[in-house]
């Protein structure tokens, strides 16, 4: 878990997030089918996948990693984006762009919150 959090949110997402699809070695990315398609979401940040990776986190015992991931999206959607009740479905690291504003499976994290 330690390994993914230093490769996926500090290396490859920069502290704003995890990148899921980081660390695709240059002979595979090489094959893949989009190579002229710069709107391909390889490299951007999904807050759902996000959410759920710093649950896990915490359940690993990694609560300031946890603490630092979840810091971070609040930083990126509602500070830097100000998408306060708005999750959307990935963003751009670095840009402000976003993909799927209204989202509806990100927006289960903050119900949970709600309910607890």
């Amino acid at each position: 878990m330690r390994t993914i959090y230093e490769r996926n949110f500090l290396k490859a997402g920069g502290g704003e997030g995890a990148v899921s699809l980081t660390g695709i070695p240059d002979d595979a990315m090489a094959l893949l089918p989009h190579q002229e398609d710069t709107s391909f979401q390889t490299a951007e940040i999904q807050p759902g996948f996000n959410f759920s990776y710093a649950a896990q986190l915490e359940a690993w015992g990694l609560s300031s990693e946890a603490d630092l991931l979840r810091r971070a999206l609040c930083r990126e959607l509602h500070e830097k984006r100000n998408l306060v009740f708005q999750t959307p479905a990935a963003f751009d690291r670095g840009r402000l762009t976003c993909r799927a504003v209204l989202n509806m499976r990100p927006l289960a994290a903050w119900w949970i919150a709600e309910a607890s």
